[in-house]
């Protein structure tokens, strides 16, 4: 969603009568209420947040009606003359037709746009041919594609296009742009339709494009209302500080460098959204872990390599059981701990203490090396025990700073080609878990740009 500078009257939602004029000022910086005046009258050393604060602007493109939510008084200036004025920072705000109260659960529909679903999405509608001749001659068509449907429990999920144009005497600009519908969704606030949709799908766009996706327009879609013969739905625009921003977004997504499109999911036979979704209930911690250290990744190579292992640790954990050695592994040093320490200290040691998911992470390793040889080979080498044994080592020397046993641990460019290789394996476990068979995991692989540069090491 584009930044702006908004201007109006602003009031507490149970104080309609008290206006104060002000900016509000949505920037990468989030955004911030800038009144000429204050909310509350006088001062005070105590500042008790806000909860709910309406403002009515004007000159706005998403709408005149503003709600933001969850906020709170950074700088509160006081005159001796009595003038003041107050600087508010929101955690989040609705722009839209309407005011909407805190707990406003209407929506009928999300309208998402994602940095990159027009490339992924594939089609297109705008056509041009070149018309010989001694002239330059150049024809240029649209015809909108049709919308691809496919369904979501309930929930209906249509991938669609919309184009504008914009013309002058010497110029004509035509644009479209894709776009995700979820329609009907339930009877969710805001931030549950986040939540359960948003997030979910930006994870998606991330994973099959190979690229972190940034959340580039929330709509939601509320009460139908007769606008002259026309019944319409009232548009709203969620607004907050995303934790992903795209500094500089590519012109365009080329095949090698997703992982696959929405055509091959349809060639493939799936749903991908209902898989995606399904993927989420089922693995939803390593889902947390792992998308959070791409849009939000750490500044060195040793935090980043212990964010993917413990992400490894969390999805093969949700694959399968800990076999009965493990359990009783574990048991027995729950055992150990309580005879040696009190109650009270145990509590303090459950940190060192692993859990089931930790100590078969290096057996879960190894087999998932061996059931995709064919692929992992290429870029690990036929010493799977070795590989698996580097990783051990780097692992407890990154957590402990302490050489275990004199093994070697990776550091360097060995430790960044080690985390692309774990990243690799994990991308096509995931591509397994969403249904694609072997041949087009193997396709989809191979042609990526950074398997073919590992494979070339």
């Amino acid at each position: 969603m584009r930044h702006f500078i908004a201007s109006g009257l602003w009031f507490l939602h149970d104080a309609p009568a008290n206006r104060v004029a002000g900016t509000l000022h949505y920037s990468e910086r989030g955004l911030h209420l800038k009144l000429l005046g204050s909310l509350r009258g006088g001062w005070s050393p105590k500042i008790d947040p806000y909860s709910l604060i309406y403002g009515v602007v004007s000159k706005n493109p998403y709408g005149e009606f503003v709600t933001l939510i969850d906020c709170f008084t950074k700088k509160n200036k006081l005159s001796s003359a009595g003038i003041g004025s107050e600087l508010i920072y929101c955690n989040r705000g609705i722009l839209g037709d309407k005011h909407l109260p805190l707990n406003h659960d209407e929506f009928e529909a999300l309208n998402l746009r994602l940095s990159y679903l027009s490339d992924w999405f594939g089609r297109k509608g705008i056509t041009s041919k070149f018309i010989p001749g001694e002239q330059f001659g150049l024809e240029i068509r649209y015809r909108k594609p049709e919308p691809a449907r496919l369904l979501i429990d309930k929930e209906v999920v249509t991938v669609g296009l919309s184009a504008s144009s914009s013309e002058s005497s010497h110029k004509l600009i035509l644009a479209e742009e894709a776009h995700l519908l979820v329609k009907p969704i339930p009877h969710f606030t805001a931030d549950q339709i986040h939540s359960a949709y948003v997030r979910p799908l930006q994870n998606l766009l991330t994973f099959a494009t190979d690229t972190p996706n940034a959340e580039e327009q929330v709509e939601l879609r509320g009460e139908r209302v007769s606008v002259g013969q026309f019944d319409l739905n009232r548009k709203y625009y969620l607004l907050f500080s995303p934790i992903f921003r795209l500094k500089r977004k590519k012109d365009r997504l080329v095949p090698n460098e997703m992982l696959f499109s929405f055509e091959e999911t349809l060639e493939a036979g799936l749903n991908i959204f209902e898989k995606w979704f399904n993927f989420t209930r089922r693995h939803e911690a390593f889902c947390t872990v792992y998308f959070a250290s791409l849009y939000a990744p750490a500044r060195y190579l040793d935090e980043r390599f212990l964010r993917l292992m413990s992400a490894f640790a969390l999805l093969t954990t949700s694959l399968c059981e800990a076999p009965q050695r493990t359990v009783d592994f574990i048991k027995d040093l729950n055992n150990l701990a309580s005879g040696r320490f009190a109650d009270r200290d145990v509590r303090l040691l459950s940190h060192v203490i692993p859990t089931s998911g930790e100590v078969e992470m290096p057996f879960h390793l190894l087999r998932l090396l061996e059931e995709y040889r064919p692929l992992m080979s290429r870029i690990v080498g036929d010493d799977f025990v070795g590989f698996v044994r580097s990783i051990s080592s780097t692992l407890s020397f990154l957590e402990r700073r302490m050489e275990v046993g004199g093994s070697p641990t990776l550091q360097g460019d060995d430790l960044y080609y080690a985390f692309e290789k774990i990243s690799s394996l994990v991308k096509i476990v995931i591509l397994n878990e969403l249904g694609f068979d072997g041949e087009r995991i193997t396709r989809f692989v191979e042609r990526n740009i950074l398997y073919v540069h590992l494979s070339a090491l």
